[in-house]
């Protein structure tokens, strides 16, 4: 649906409402998830930026008596926005745009609890969970379970549902916050929400995930439809462009009724519009394009002043070589050869750990393409954002075995790992159950992250600074040396 034909329904809708003896009371929820820091339009296709969406929730304001705007997590990580300024300008955003809503993805933590808070806890945006426990720790208080809107005589009750953050985020990012199981919380909180608060249609913002990336994890899909008390669910973390009208933005609940799912890709390209109408309880999904038809409505000249302040900073970094790499790197890549004997010269040569036979990296750990060429800082730290540091565990082959039939298995589970193995080990069968491998990793992994088997007991030797700057180190290392890095 275009932007003027949904400004037209929405209108003919708030006509019809005005004329009407009998008003029926509508609300219109716009929703966000997983923008990953994604302030300007987005290089590959021009599509979102943070200055059209916010002329698009104008829009929407002036235009419809009651509307919610809400952010489904993952407001951070992606560019070079968090990884020099932590959060600072995302979660600010939260309020310049007017969010009325935001709940946490696994993305947040990757500063840890303190930085979250600092920056977190100081928004005016109403933030929920109804399933983290911050109690001892920063965000202690900082969260609600659930909020309760009213609209003419109609309640709507809002309630925020993250996941299990085992497995996604480092459990040292998260320390001391207790995680309830998502498959209790949901349906019981629906249901305080409607038989105590008595609240008329309730709506889950979700982090969950539309599909489920492990077998037997909750998700969107197998929460609606176990549910007997959840109307609405906005959803994020996959990253899913549910196409409303085509079968996936609907799911029968455990009555029988149908419940609308929604998400929206990523990056803020798509804005999600909710059309609830509250007497009826109906809801119309669709999605509207941050495309270039906003522009002559965006021209916020405070805002554009506020944000060249940061601009400038990034465009810096832009600008810095610091390496040669021998041809593109897709992010995807199955095989990262020179990304695997990287750790394993890091290993050698930085730490004077010999005998490193196999390296090991995921694949989600890497966040963009790498192009031919020269390479700039912004580049690699935008590649490789995280604050993982590279560690060093020593096994017998009995362990290693564990490792590795573990990671084959996982890998069929979209949750795809770059392995280097010597030709001993390449063959499980010729592993040597009682002899000692050691093996480069990072320590995400080593704790059990994306899946993979925990050997953070066996670790050896643990770096002292992220593992971006000592790849970065790495390049600027073979610079001086004058080789180039070659990708495979």
């Amino acid at each position: 649906m275009t932007t003027k034909l949904l400004h037209i329904i929405l209108t003919a809708i708030v006509a019809t409402m005005a004329a009407s003896p009998i008003q029926a009371e509508h609300l219109i929820v716009l929703a966000t998830n997983d923008t990953h820091s994604q302030i300007e339009p987005y290089e590959n296709d021009n599509l979102g930026g943070i200055l059209r969406r916010r002329a698009f929730f104008d829009h929407m304001r002036a235009n419809n008596k009651n509307v919610l705007i809400v952010d489904a997590g993952d407001a951070v990580f992606g560019n070079m926005y968090y990884s020099i300024f932590k959060g600072e300008v995302e979660y600010k955003l939260l309020d310049s745009l007017g969010y009325d809503i935001s709940i946490l993805g696994n993305h947040d933590f990757d500063n840890g609890i303190d930085n979250l808070a600092m920056h977190y806890k100081n928004t005016h945006v109403t933030k929920l969970s109804a399933n983290y426990d911050f109690t001892g720790t920063a965000m202690e208080g900082v969260m609600r379970p659930y909020t309760i809107k009213k609209y003419g005589n109609k309640r709507v009750g809002i309630f925020g549902l993250n996941i299990n953050p085992s497995g996604w985020i480092n459990p040292n990012n998260y320390d001391g916050m207790r995680y309830l199981p998502s498959s209790h919380v949901a349906d019981s909180i629906a249901r305080h929400l409607k038989t105590v608060e008595k609240v008329d249609f309730t709506i889950m913002v979700s982090n969950l995930g539309y599909f489920s990336e492990a077998m037997g994890k909750p998700c969107d899909t197998t929460i609606a439809a176990q549910s007997h008390y959840i109307d609405m669910i906005i959803g994020g973390h996959t990253h899913t462009m549910i196409k409303p009208n085509q079968g996936e933005d609907q799911v029968k609940n455990a009555d029988g009724k149908l419940v609308t799912i929604g998400q929206n890709g990523k990056y803020g390209k798509y804005i999600g519009v909710y059309d609830i109408d509250l007497d009826n309880m109906t809801v119309r999904y669709d999605q509207v394009a941050m495309n270039s038809d906003w522009d002559n409505q965006s021209q916020y000249s405070a805002m554009n002043a506020w944000l060249n302040k940061y601009r400038v900073i990034i465009k810096i970094q832009e600008l810095m070589p610091v390496g040669y790499l021998s041809d593109y790197f897709p992010s995807d890549d199955d095989y990262a050869a020179w990304l695997l004997n990287a750790q394993l010269e890091i290993a050698r040569d930085v730490f004077a750990i010999d005998n490193v036979t196999i390296s090991i990296y995921n694949r989600g750990g890497i966040r963009r393409d790498l192009p031919q060429g020269f390479l700039t800082w912004s580049q690699l730290t935008t590649a490789f954002p995280f604050k993982n540091k590279i560690v060093i565990a020593e096994v017998d082959g009995k362990k290693l075995k564990e490792v590795i039939e573990n990671i084959n298995i996982k890998q069929a589970l979209a949750h795809p790992y770059l392995i280097n193995q010597t030709p001993e080990t390449q063959n499980i069968k010729n592993i040597d159950e009682k002899k000692k491998y050691r093996i480069v990793t990072i320590d995400y992994l080593a704790n059990g992250g994306s899946y993979m088997t925990n050997i953070s007991d066996y670790i050896i030797f643990e770096d002292n600074i992220a593992n971006s700057e000592r790849l970065i180190e790495y390049f600027i290392k073979n610079t001086i040396a004058n080789k180039i890095v070659k990708t495979q």
